[in-house]
């Protein structure tokens, strides 16, 4: 790992695409050794460990820009606008997520497909961003246009105590745990 770290370093990479290059390698590597004692893996055959490092030179690089081009799509589900997911009044649940679960296609990704909610967006578009920040809105907030409906400053007051509460049971039980 450290050869890679220092041809990067040399070719004038810079930090972010250098840690991003270290941590691809890394996973092709983990997902190697993981089918090594039998799991199975969701690589696409071209991207593998495996086939990258039978290749030199000219043809190494153009083999790996591909596997990170094919393996560097990044989906984003906006489940917080309009969703109005709360511990008390409305906790997440299965059902929330099956759209995603429908959407998402674990182990097909040529199967994937967008919908209002869910999206995909290349390495591409996510480097454009600041500091390549993953926090994407795409969705119009229903709540923003119609601020008489907001819920009055005690019910906010309420729902923020009441999540405090389960929030200090939580730590409470996993302290005791840990004791």
């Amino acid at each position: 790992m450290w050869n890679f770290a220092t041809i990067l370093r040399d070719s004038g990479v810079s930090y972010t695409e250098y840690v991003a290059q270290l941590s691809y390698l890394l996973f092709l590597k983990m997902e190697s050794e993981r089918e090594s004692i039998g799991e199975s893996s969701k690589i696409p055959a071209s991207c593998k460990w495996e086939r990258l490092i039978r290749l030199d030179g000219l043809e190494l690089e153009s083999a790996y820009n591909a596997a990170l081009a094919q393996l560097s799509e990044s989906v984003g589900y906006d489940m917080r606008t309009n969703m109005n997911l709360s511990l008390v009044t409305s906790p997440l649940s299965a059902e929330h997520l099956r759209e995603f679960e429908s959407c998402f296609c674990l182990g097909a990704m040529e199967n994937r497909k967008e919908s209002e909610r869910f999206r995909s967006f290349g390495i591409e578009e996510i480097k454009q961003r600041d500091k390549m920040n993953l926090d994407i809105f795409w969705i119009k907030d229903e709540s923003l246009e119609d601020l008489e409906n907001l819920p009055s400053p005690k019910d906010l007051s309420e729902e923020i105590c009441i999540s405090l509460k389960n929030a200090l049971k939580e730590m409470s039980r996993i302290e005791e745990e840990l004791n």
